[in-house]
């Protein structure tokens, strides 16, 4: 059999999946499902597959950082981090954030505390990301 085949004639294994597989797994009770308290109409999902994919694997990247238990915590935070700030937002002021997803600033508000938001084509904001900068 070829490489990533199974033996027994299933089809072979997808490694990007088998490690979303295995990432999702690991975090169980962690995760942000479509059932949780986090109000996804305030997040983007970016280059993921959906909103609870990108809260997921962005709580798993920066959960520590803002000291989140979980990754509804992490997305509560970063909910209510925007709420505080959202009248001092600025689009123009914002630093532009390279990547997959077009139209992605990042705001610093507090001692060291950013949030990454997507500018939709209605000109509304939603979340990306949520993190402490570098000191």
């Amino acid at each position: 059999p070829g490489v990533g085949a199974d033996p027994v004639g299933d089809p072979p294994i997808n490694p990007q999946e088998e490690a979303k597989r295995q990432m999702i797994e690991s975090l169980g009770d962690d995760l942000v499902t479509s059932e949780s308290e986090s109000q996804n109409g305030k997040w983007y999902k970016g280059s993921y597959d959906s909103v609870e994919e990108s809260i997921n694997e962005h709580f798993r990247r920066h959960g520590n950082e803002v000291r989140a238990k979980d990754a509804d915590d992490y997305a509560r935070k970063a909910e209510s981090f925007y709420e505080t700030n959202r009248r001092r937002i600025k689009w123009s002021k914002g630093q532009e954030i390279p990547g997959h997803t077009p139209d992605v600033k990042r705001f610093r508000f507090g001692r060291n505390r950013y949030i990454d938001l997507h500018r939709d084509s209605d000109g509304e904001y939603r979340i990306i990301s949520y993190g402490a900068r570098e000191r």
